[in-house]
């Protein structure tokens, strides 16, 4: 015959605190990793943001390549008599539009490297601004293609925190003696 004698009754104070400090620290490891895993998903937005930046700057510098090209043929088209001067004067300012979207592009690229200089390190740990050549020849392509990258968004996005805190034993735990009472 089992006769739970101590059940409903009190704990000893050495026990309670010790199973405190127990869930206590399973709860700060949680946070700790809730950290990492936000902190994994912020550089990587970091990095996307600037291989995002790259591309653009590398478009506005085609186009302002373009638009001088083109400068260079109404300026010839001008000078045989087969254009206005308008015309041309129309595609300088064209030109200087188009360089100063790649001076915000540069800006752009700039600021997004100090970003991403946050959770880059280099061989000593110290910050680290990636520089214009290690953009991916491919961009955005790259990361697409990237089997690295898509491990580490996977991480993030099939697992959430909740699945991770639920299968955590001291969860396991009390919900099973939540269960009994």
């Amino acid at each position: 015959l089992g006769i739970p004698l101590l059940r409903g009754g009190a704990i000893d104070e050495r026990r309670a605190r010790f199973d405190t400090v127990r869930q206590d620290l399973s709860i700060q490891r949680t946070n700790v990793q809730q950290q990492r895993i936000d902190s994994v998903r912020t550089g990587t937005l970091r990095y996307v943001e600037w291989v995002t930046a790259g591309e653009k700057l590398k478009v506005a510098r085609e186009l302002h390549q373009l638009a001088i090209d083109r400068d260079e043929a109404i300026q010839k088209r001008v000078r045989s008599g087969d254009a206005a001067e308008v015309e041309w004067i129309d595609n300088t300012r064209t030109v200087v539009q188009r360089e100063s979207a790649v001076v915000r592009a540069a800006q752009a690229l700039e600021t997004a490297a100090i970003e991403l200089s946050l959770y880059l390190r280099d061989g000593e740990g110290r910050p680290r601004r990636p520089t214009e050549q290690e953009l991916p020849a491919a961009g955005l392509r790259a990361i697409e293609n990237s089997e690295h990258f898509k491990s580490r968004i996977s991480l993030l996005v099939e697992r959430p925190l909740s699945e991770t805190v639920s299968g955590h034993p001291d969860v396991v735990r009390i919900r099973g003696q939540t269960a009994q009472v």
